[in-house]
């Protein structure tokens, strides 16, 4: 028969991973048939014919039985004991095998497919636990113990025990999953508990949980990386205490390096992250509070430049610090006051000096800052109006013979006027003032004007029209420049400007040139 095979086939159990032949019940077992004991025993007599043919009877009758045997090699036998023992003078004929009935034969076909499926996965975690759970090293006896009650139910089953067999499988693959589940536990807890020591520094719990977690799995990678971080702790604790030792000096940024190496070689290491990211802030922090510290400094001292630049450094750093946001406010109060005065002080200067121009530029700076300051306002109208006055007397100032229009006199008349109350004077005000009144008070003198013709050019003089034609005229007017006009059919135009002066004055107006 094909037994049930285990991995590593022990003397004492061979287990069967399929079988293609169907299984045999007590049934099927060829037992001699039972027959009763004969009366009370003769005494012994020579043999004759009668026995000598029951006895062949029963030689034949054994090589039957063995030759089914051989036939038959994958059926399971097992080994019958009559339940009385007969002797060969009872045996009248041979006995003859009977064949297994349907029902037996289904039964044997279910028990074996059950006992496949449990020695499966006996074989599967028997291999498992010797491959990659190193059982020898630690739990041989346990495994030699479901190995032997396999090896009971694998006889079970031999004797068609089939019920008793099947519960031998479970139990012995029971065992093998509970040795596997202890294996895993084990090393769970070993390697939880080196991870936690490593953590903590801790290096003799961390070697003693590796060493158990190694029993288990030797070649893991987790106890790999373990032993790699037991071999950097001495120097991961030197550089702890490095940075502790800088740190109690101040050295904060000392102790960072310190640190940012330890984290290098592992950052697992409790605390080590969250004691980074503290030295980190107080860095920042201190650095911050210098910024600030600087920002208030350069306040104090005037220099708004240097502290608004402060204090909007300090405000990247911690956008809603009340401290560095006050700060800036001050600071750009103080540097408007500052650009207002200094734009006021500018605009007092071309003031003093009549540079209207300037001023008015100066006075609109100091209202694109401030639109509601008063004195900015009242300058800027004063200094708009000297500039348009100034600028006035300028023009008249500039053409004198304007006067002897009378509407230009007059505006001269009222200008002057002003000037003269406008405050304050000013050394160039009162320069045009002196020259607008010279060139006034010319203008009042009169001009005894004698005009010559020929009497037959009509005479045209400006701002007293037509004269019409004649010899000579006489008219007095104001000084000043006069267009004067003569016009005669058939003669050439006579144009000309001429300033008179005060006192007598002679013109002569004839047209003299004939048009071809």
């Amino acid at each position: 028969m094909k037994m049930l095979l285990s991995r590593k086939t022990p003397p004492q159990i061979n287990l069967l991973l399929a079988s293609r032949t169907p299984l045999v019940s007590d049934a099927d077992l060829i037992q001699p048939r039972k027959v009763a004991l004969g009366g009370v025993a003769q005494p012994r007599r020579k043999p004759d014919l009668k026995y000598l043919w029951i006895v062949g009877a029963i030689l034949i009758a054994v090589l039957l039985l063995f030759a089914l045997i051989l036939l038959a090699p994958e059926r399971p036998l097992t080994t019958v004991t009559p339940e009385v023992e007969t002797p060969y003078e009872a045996i009248s004929q041979p006995i003859e095998p009977t064949a297994p009935t349907p029902l037996e034969t289904e039964r044997q076909k279910r028990a074996l497919e059950n006992a496949r499926a449990i020695v499966k996965r006996f074989t599967e975690i028997e291999i498992e636990l010797e491959d990659t759970w190193n059982v020898s090293a630690w739990g041989e006896a346990a495994l030699d113990s479901a190995r032997t009650t396999a090896a009971d139910a694998e006889a079970a089953f031999a004797g068609g025990e089939y019920d008793r067999a099947l519960l031998g499988y479970q139990q012995a693959a029971a065992q093998l999953e509970a040795l596997l589940d202890e294996a895993k536990r084990e090393y769970a807890e070993a390697i939880a508990n080196a991870v936690q020591a490593l953590n903590q520094r801790d290096a003799l719990i961390a070697r003693d949980a590796l060493a158990k977690a190694t029993l288990h799995q030797p070649e893991s990678a987790m106890v790999e990386s373990g032993r790699q971080r037991l071999e950097r702790l001495p120097e991961l604790t030197a550089l702890l205490d490095q940075a502790t030792q800088a740190e109690s000096t101040g050295d904060i940024s000392g102790a960072i390096r310190m640190i940012e190496a330890a984290r290098a070689l592992d950052a697992s290491t409790d605390g080590i992250s969250s004691r980074l990211a503290r030295l980190r802030q107080t860095r920042f922090d201190a650095r911050f509070q210098r910024i600030l510290a600087d920002g208030y400094e350069a306040l104090d001292q005037g220099d708004y430049a240097a502290a608004e630049d402060a204090f909007s450094k300090a405000l990247g750093m911690k956008p809603n610090d009340p401290g560095a946001q006050q700060g800036l406010e001050q600071t750009q109060l103080h540097h408007t006051n500052k650009k207002i005065q200094s734009s006021l002080n500018e605009a007092q200067v071309f003031v003093q000096d009549e540079d209207w121009a300037q001023a008015i530029a100066a006075f609109e700076r100091v209202l694109e800052v401030d639109a509601n300051l008063h004195e900015a306002d009242a300058g800027l109208s004063q200094a708009r109006s000297r500039q348009s006055l100034e600028n006035d007397l300028a023009h008249i100032i500039a053409d004198p013979g304007a006067l002897a229009d009378e509407q230009q006199y007059a505006r001269a008349l009222a200008l002057l006027q002003t000037a003269r109350n406008t405050l304050p004077q000013g050394i160039q005000l009162d320069q045009k003032i002196e020259k607008l009144a010279a060139q006034v008070e010319r203008a009042s003198l009169p001009v005894q004007l004698t005009l010559v013709s020929d009497a037959n050019t009509d005479v045209r003089l400006q701002y007293h029209g037509d004269l019409g034609r004649f010899s000579t005229k006489r008219i007095e007017t104001r000084p000043g420049r006069y267009l004067v006009r003569g016009g005669r059919d058939g003669f050439r135009e006579v144009r000309f400007e001429v300033d008179l002066a005060p006192g007598p004055q002679r013109l002569e107006i004839i047209c003299t040139e004939p048009i071809n």
